[in-house]
């Protein structure tokens, strides 16, 4: 089992733990969203994940831009995993199912 932090806007990271990174993302998927949509979100339409070397003051992380719905409005979510670009495969990006 591995452990991955998530970095929290509202207080210190998140720890997810799993298999794999989207082992972790699906077992831990409902705070994860929490984290994505504080204002909640009713369904998630699309999630895609990538690897950015700038974000994280420069040491990298897997970035996860989501769209979701909430009360027939589109909304914006995004997550930063403290993870390395070969925890995603490919890691030039792929969707995520949520």
């Amino acid at each position: 089992m591995q452990t991955w932090l998530v970095t929290n806007p509202s207080g210190p990271p998140v720890a997810i733990q799993g298999e794999d990174l989207v082992s972790a993302m699906s077992r831990h998927r409902e705070a994860l969203l929490a984290l994505a949509f504080p204002g909640g979100v009713e369904a998630v339409e699309t999630a895609w994940m990538h690897w950015d070397q700038d974000l994280l003051d420069g040491n990298g992380a897997v970035e996860v831009i989501l769209t979701g719905l909430r009360a027939g409005t589109e909304q914006q979510g995004r997550l930063l995993i403290d993870a390395a670009p070969g925890e995603i495969a490919p890691d030039t990006g792929r969707a995520v199912f949520f």
